[in-house]
């Protein structure tokens, strides 16, 4: 919520993949903020159709990789495009990267928020202490 609080306007307007975790949407309407949906097909988003849904209001895509409750993960190439898009129209992204450590994949998430070659200033990531660095 702080980093929506920090990048939004009252009215202004986000951006939230489907299927989405319910407290996004709490959350947005607690800040002021309105939401679209963009859609996410089963398996792997098309980050095109993401795209090509955004509305000219919108300022901020939140989405979690792993998905909750897909599991999907984004591929690093489409972070990248993503991230790129976000650059070039002035919108911020942020990523909910709470569930990183789960995954069962050899190549798993590994932060793919942070994979861009060249960090985007218009990215962030959003984690909650893990409870395996609590000790």
């Amino acid at each position: 919520m702080i980093a929506l609080l920090a990048l939004c306007d009252v009215g202004d307007e986000i951006a939230i993949p489907t299927p989405y975790w319910p407290s996004y949407l709490d959350i947005a309407r607690l800040s002021g903020l309105t939401t679209r949906v963009l859609p996410y097909r089963s398996g792997t988003p098309d980050i095109g159709e993401w795209i090509d849904h955004v509305g000219d209001q919108t300022k901020v895509i939140v989405y979690s990789s792993p998905s909750n409750p897909t599991g999907a993960v984004l591929p690093a190439t489409d972070v990248r495009a993503l991230s790129e898009w976000a650059k070039e129209t002035g919108r911020w992204l942020i990523a909910d990267e709470i569930y990183q450590f789960q995954y069962y994949l050899e190549d798993g998430p590994r932060r793919r928020s942070c994979t861009c070659p060249k960090r985007n200033p218009n990215t962030s990531s959003i984690s909650p202490v893990h409870p395996r660095h609590s000790h």
